[in-house]
């Protein structure tokens, strides 16, 4: 699990906007939905281009997540990046890595690609 909190400077702005700290007291799931991006093996792996990082620590979290939503009839969106026909429109973003970096990024994250695929800890369904 990831270190991360919300500081309480900014749990008091939200009581000082709204009254209290969240919006609602139950989510209205038939309008919530949970939305997962970029838990591809790009991004998760352990020797990922990108380095270590703390994405396998909150697969847990995702799934128990996506079981609560889908058990209450909300919905669960998984959300996948791809350079699939992006040399031109990402340029910019290549153009800031190695050529040797830039290559690799592109064709790991094609679509069918192995950098490409979700996570395979990941509880996805249709």
């Amino acid at each position: 699990m990831t270190d991360y909190a919300i500081s309480e400077k900014l749990v008091a702005a939200a009581i000082a906007d709204r009254g209290k700290a969240h919006p609602w007291d139950r989510f209205p799931v038939a309008k919530t939905a949970l939305v997962v991006i970029d838990m591809q093996n790009y991004f998760v792996a352990p020797d990922s281009q990108g380095g270590p990082n703390p994405a396998q620590g909150i697969v847990p979290s995702i799934n128990r997540l996506a079981a609560a939503m889908r058990e209450l009839g909300g919905n669960v969106i998984w959300i996948q990046n791809t350079t699939t026909n992006t040399r031109q429109a990402w340029s910019v973003r290549h153009e800031l890595l190695s050529h040797t970096k830039a290559e690799f990024r592109l064709a790991a994250m094609e679509i069918g690609a192995e950098g490409y695929q979700l996570w395979p800890t990941l509880d996805v369904r249709p």
